[in-house]
């Protein structure tokens, strides 16, 4: 067999794990594959070609892993490379490495990456990971904070997250946008304030969890608030202002520890801007705040989402989960956002709460409890607003869910009270306002106590051409279907049929 054909055998060989979608091996599998391709390789080697070096299997642009290698390239070694580079502090080194376990000799500040994910010069990227994809990226190295560019250059570094990662961030706006890859570390946000966001940036994070008693994040990328954060700070922020626009900044995959002294983990009034997979706890006041600036036009704060997120918030007072709402009186609402699949815990006051300048916003699937006496879990106060498909777990004495501005819709949403709850009296799960709004296919669990009212109105009958519509609406403890009786208000198939 020929040299191009070892090498045809070789590439399908360690390449074949990687076709198809959702097939990708652990850097260990890989380093074993390596092993038995380099075994292969070496007994098949007699009849190399003589420009190639001594043991090297890999000719330019020859490498299996596509473009790691090209004509002008050293080639990646698959053992260690620990080069010093210039960008990093202290003569540290990028290492890669393809055995079982990294070697245990290093350098304070060495980066240390699969390499699969680094980018030789002259390559021309690829399909590496999130780190390789990202711009910018920052680390922590015991007290210090480095933030280096993709190919290694530092930009910054210091004992100040803030400042360093302001200026990733900075750095990734100023080529045009893209990801600030945060390494997994404990970013800790002092006196100095936040995080400032920029438009089309998001900072990425790794993997963080829960500690054994969901009491805070842990693990993975984290920020955490410490004495002296400034009042009514969040610990990440953008807000687009008419001196500047903030469109599409978004954080992906970051724990949040406010530690009792942040206000908000993250304060966010830009269009199109994604919260997603973020863990908050013990903020002040907020876990997500959802805003508007200066700007005018309707659609300067529309469509932000928040995807997947868990927010603890330890029954401290005041606190809320998710809040939505228009700052800015003067400006467009902060409308038409979307929270999916939220998992909020032991607010004091809502779960959500949608207040009037966030008319649109969307509650699609979820869990959410507070530990509130008397605040609804979910608070629907802006108009044209929804839940969908939510599990709303309250520990206090109700309402549930209150829709207090019309055109709402509730669907699809099972209630259940916790053991504290005592029923009887004026409770309800559903507190509805006089504005026009359907609430169908609502079911509730047993509970410690029995409702007075599945539905209650507040304020009167809905005024004639608001009609409210019940349907497909079964409690197992309650009392009466709702508190008043008019032709505006449409009653279908519901379980208890009375009225109080």
């Amino acid at each position: 067999m020929g040299y191009r054909e070892t090498a045809d055998a070789l590439r399908a060989l360690i390449t074949s794990p990687f076709t198809g979608a959702g097939k990708r091996l652990s850097d260990v599998e890989h380093g074993q594959r390596h092993n038995e391709a380099t075994t292969l390789g070496r007994e098949l080697a007699d009849g190399v070609d003589a420009a190639k070096g001594a043991g090297d299997l890999h000719a330019a642009g020859d490498d299996p892993h596509g473009s790691e290698a090209a004509a002008s390239n050293a080639l990646v070694d698959h053992d260690t490379n620990p080069t010093a580079h210039p960008g990093l502090a202290g003569g540290a080194a990028f290492t890669t490495f393809r055995q079982p376990e990294p070697p245990t000799t290093h350098n304070a500040g060495d980066v240390w990456i699969d390499s699969d994910d680094v980018l030789t010069p002259g390559g021309g990227g690829g399909g590496g990971g999130t780190y390789q994809r990202a711009p910018v990226h920052v680390h922590r190295d015991g007290a210090t904070y480095y933030a280096h560019t993709r190919n290694g250059t530092l930009i910054t570094s210091g004992a100040g997250a803030r400042a360093v990662i302001n200026a990733a961030i900075q750095t990734c706006f100023d080529g045009g946008g893209g990801d600030v890859f945060l390494f997994a570390g404990v970013y800790e946000l002092g006196s100095t304030g936040g995080i400032v966001g920029k438009r089309a940036v998001r900072l990425v994070g790794e993997h963080p969890g829960w500690n054994i008693n969901r009491d805070s994040p842990m693990l993975g990328t984290l920020f955490r608030a410490v004495a002296g954060f400034p009042t009514g700070a969040a610990m990440v922020e953008a807000i687009s202002t008419s001196a500047e626009d903030k469109t599409r900044f978004s954080v992906s995959t970051v724990g949040f520890d406010g530690a009792g002294v942040a206000n908000t983990g993250v304060r966010l009034g830009a269009k199109d801007g994604i919260l997603e997979n973020l863990l908050i706890d013990n903020c002040s006041a907020n876990g997500i705040h959802l805003t508007n600036g200066n700007l005018t036009g309707q659609d300067s704060y529309v469509g932000m989402r928040v995807l997947n997120p868990t927010i603890d918030m330890n029954s401290a007072t005041g606190t809320r989960g998710v809040y939505v709402n228009g700052d800015t009186t003067t400006a467009a609402g902060s409308t038409d956002s979307e929270i999916i699949n939220p998992r909020i815990f032991r607010c004091a006051l809502s779960a959500i709460h949608g207040a009037s300048g966030s008319g649109g916003m969307q509650i699609l699937g979820g869990h959410l409890t507070n530990s509130a006496a008397t605040a609804a879990a979910v608070h629907l106060a802006g108009g044209r607003q929804s839940c969908i498909g939510t599990y709303v777990d309250a520990n206090g004495q109700g309402p549930w869910i209150r829709a207090s501005a019309g055109e709402y819709m509730i669907s699809g949403v099972r209630i259940h009270a916790g053991a504290v709850f005592a029923g009887g009296g004026t409770t309800r799960a559903i507190e509805l306002g006089t504005g026009q709004g359907n609430v169908v296919n609502v079911a509730q669990s047993s509970s410690g106590g029995t409702f007075a009212y599945a539905v209650f109105y507040t304020g009167g009958v809905p005024s004639a051409g608001n009609n409210s519509m019940l349907d497909l609406i079964s409690f197992k403890n309650a009392t009466h279907l709702k508190n008043l009786t008019a032709a505006n208000i449409l009653v279908g198939l519901c379980s208890p049929s009375t009225t109080g």
